[in-house]
């Protein structure tokens, strides 16, 4: 009899130990789900119109900034602006390398900048990405009031520009003018 008190006392101790520990399907996975229900809340809520800011920085000092308006839920226009900083802290001298400025017309039709896509693509290739760097250097953040930030992996002792990933500034809502 007291062995079946144990037997059963084993039983329900490792049904409760394996009920309640999920394995999540990728280190971020817990912060992803919360950023991507802030993204489909700011979606329904910006009428899936918005603007966002794709960066890279190098260590020398080479910027880029891709701007990517969506208005209900299609891409309608993307910018470019590529630029260094020089002359030290003191100064910040800018200089522009390239810029310019992409519609419906003629959109993708310059190859030096982000792409073109809606943050609905950029959290699912987000996901796949991190799902599938289990043991690289992965990186997932949500700075942008909840919303996707940076995501992507870097190459183990690497020291200059190894960061291979999407770096998202700012998500703002867009209100498209009516012509």
């Amino acid at each position: 009899m007291k062995k079946n008190y144990y037997l059963l006392f084993l039983l329900i101790t490792a049904a409760t130990l394996f009920s309640s520990c999920k394995k999540n399907d990728f280190e971020y996975e817990n912060d992803y789900d919360k950023s991507f229900r802030a993204w489909t809340d700011f979606k329904a809520n910006s009428s899936n119109s918005y603007q966002y800011v794709v960066s890279t920085v190098s260590w020398t000092g080479y910027r880029t900034e891709t701007k990517i308006t969506i208005v209900n839920g299609e891409v309608t226009e993307r910018s470019y602006t590529a630029k260094t900083y020089s002359g030290g802290s003191a100064s910040h001298e800018v200089t522009v390398h390239q810029q310019w400025t992409e519609d419906k017309s003629n959109l993708n039709t310059h190859k030096d900048a982000a792409e073109s896509l809606t943050l609905d693509v950029i959290y699912d290739r987000a996901k796949v990405l991190l799902q599938g760097k289990k043991k690289a250097n992965s990186t997932f953040e949500a700075k942008n009031n909840g919303m996707i930030s940076v995501f992507g992996f870097s190459a183990d002792n690497c020291q200059d520009d190894c960061f291979s990933g999407t770096n998202i500034t700012s998500i703002e809502r867009f209100t498209p003018t009516k012509p």
